[in-house]
């Protein structure tokens, strides 16, 4: 399959997806603890517990790591590295002594005296994540996660930001007895203790959303509670700070995919008291944060899906990236009319050309904003990406079809195909919570035209036309196994699946278990066969139909968008 290739990327590391390891870009970098520690010179008492024949003894080190030593803790000497720096989920690093006398020299050519590095260290070129199976992330690997299948184009945080406060700040908090102050070294990240409360806060709303991604419901319910508490006890005077907010935007999202909508409106509207009263805050992430929000709500104000919601989602990019009212872009009254007005015979043609010169107007500017993104630049983030844009678009374009089915059946049964296919793709169970009604809409469409099969009023066996000279043959009952895989992999990271459509993952079961005991026929592909060029799927209205296929032309200049992302042509997707 294809892939977008930006060669300035940083060089690549791997994630292990489910046991398969593939490659990923993510900055070779050491801890901003090690750029700041300056190796101090020993006391008399740690000289004296020098011994150079007998250091390895126990796999212990002579001396206590620098971490320790400099932050004066009781440190255990581990030659693989102290458990401090391994709760903490920094790298360990362990200084040559620097004996006096006539051993000095000897001492330095002593190769067991050399510095031992963690296995967990974040300078290593390869770090393990289980992102299939269930894993407990690290603050690193959370880093590595957000930054790559999270965030998308909508960062809310610096990644050395992050990764500074994960390697020099987060021990605090975790390790932190009652009464014990905070401590704040000078930095060029956190300007205060206020801030570096709230990245606390904000660090494990992340964890959660994280989590999600990875299938580690037990962590996401375990950091949700703790971010809670954090972000209560921080409201009375610390939320007037960015980092309060962002923290409550992914409380907001987390609920969002658990299913909560009383907590999730709850941190929705601690998120929009902060944007109303601080409109003109300075913070370069103030926008990022009002339009993913606006996004997100819109998105997920109600339960059902419909092509309001998404044209809501559409307006607020289209608003962030062009700085416009999209009411101001048209005629007067035109967005108005799209919103309250359902798509008939009549009007579609005014529904598809606004449309697209949106995603057209998007499609620029988010490919702009992922190039300018190198915090987030991997290959798999180019993947994820470039998955997520083909499945929202096609999603668009069905819930559009879905407004005119007397007209654009076949055409909506080759959008649901796609759709499904794109499930199948190794990017698919790390996509956000976005494409979970994407792939709902998918699986009732397929779900329904099984049950007419169940029935006899329709064929078992499905063609799609992939060129003018071929088609692809499938069985229905095949598609819908995908789409229950599909599901069952989003229920397995969102709670909100469960919760929301029980009926529909059963009655899909139930169905699929009818049709094996009447037909044991479980191949998805049967054939590829020559058609005749002039072969047309029947329609209702013949004369509607043709207008239908000319108005879903995209002009050329669109093309050239999509085409970078497009995973593909029908071939490639059934893997011929």
């Amino acid at each position: 399959m294809d892939s977008l290739e930006f060669s300035p990327f940083s060089p690549s590391s791997c994630l292990s997806l489910g046991g398969e390891v593939i490659q990923t870009s993510t900055t070779n970098t050491a801890t901003s603890s090690n750029s700041h520690d300056s190796p101090s010179k020993l006391s008399i008492e740690e000289e004296k517990e020098i011994d150079v024949d007998n250091s390895d003894k126990g796999g212990k080190h002579p001396i206590a790591c620098a971490r320790c030593r400099k932050l004066h803790k009781k440190c255990d000497k581990k030659l693989t590295g102290c458990s401090k720096c391994a709760n903490a989920g920094v790298d360990c690093v362990y200084k040559t002594p620097q004996k006096r006398g006539k051993g000095a020299e000897l001492y330095a050519q002593n190769p067991s005296k050399k510095k031992k590095k963690s296995s967990e260290s974040i300078s290593l070129p390869s770090t393990e994540i289980q992102l299939e199976k269930k894993g407990v992330l690290t603050g690193i690997t959370m880093t590595d996660v957000y930054f790559t299948f999270v965030c998308g184009i909508h960062p809310m945080i610096e990644k050395e930001k992050l990764k500074y406060f994960v390697n020099n700040c987060l021990y605090q908090f975790e390790n932190k007895s009652t009464g014990e102050e905070l401590i704040l070294e000078d930095n060029i990240w956190i300007k205060s203790i206020g801030e570096m409360k709230c990245l606390y806060a904000l660090y494990l709303a992340l964890m959660s959303v994280s989590s999600q991604i990875v299938a580690d419901l037990e962590t996401v319910d375990k950091c949700l509670r703790k971010a809670e508490i954090e972000v209560a006890l921080l409201s009375i005077d610390y939320s007037t700070e960015f980092y309060w907010a962002v923290a409550c935007h992914y409380i907001n999202v987390a609920y969002i995919g658990d299913g909560d909508q009383y907590k999730s409106r709850y941190y929705l509207s601690k998120v929009n008291f902060y944007l109303e009263n601080h409109s003109e805050n300075s913070n370069p992430f103030y926008r990022v944060l009002y339009t993913h929000s606006g996004v997100i709500s819109s998105r997920f104000r109600n339960e059902t899906f419909s092509l309001q919601t998404l044209l809501n989602g559409t307006k607020n990019m289209f608003e962030y990236f062009t700085n416009r009212k999209v009411e101001d872009v048209f005629l007067p009254g035109t967005w108005e009319y799209m919103m309250n007005t359902k798509i008939s015979q009549q009007n579609y043609l005014l529904f598809k050309q606004v449309s697209d010169y949106i995603f057209k107007v998007i499609g620029e500017h988010k490919f702009q904003a992922q190039r300018s993104l190198t915090d987030c630049h991997s290959t798999e983030y180019f993947k994820i990406q470039r998955l997520f844009t083909c499945m929202l678009t096609e999603g668009f374009s069905f819930m559009f079809m879905k407004q005119i089915p007397e007209i654009s059946f076949n055409v909506m049964e080759e959008i649901a195909l796609k759709i499904t296919l794109m499930t199948e793709n190794e990017m698919f169970p790390f996509l956000v919570l976005g494409t979970i009604n994407i792939v709902v809409e998918t699986t009732e469409f397929h779900l329904g035209i099984c049950k007419k099969i169940d029935l006899g009023l329709k064929p078992k066996l499905g063609t799609v036309r992939t060129s003018p000279s071929k088609s692809v043959t499938f069985d229905y009952f095949s598609i819908l196994e995908k789409d229950l895989r599909a599901l069952k992999i989003l229920a397995a990271r969102y709670r909100r699946v469960m919760k929301l459509y029980p009926n529909l993952i059963s009655d899909i079961t139930e169905l699929i278990e009818r049709n094996k005991m009447k037909d044991q026929v479980s191949s998805t592909l049967l054939s590829v066969s020559e058609i005749p060029p002039f072969f047309a799927p029947p329609q209702q209205d013949e004369i509607l139909r043709k207008q239908l296929e000319q108005a879903f032309k995209r002009p050329e200049d669109v093309d050239s968008y999509f085409a970078e992302q497009s995973l593909g042509d029908w071939e490639e997707l059934f893997n011929f």
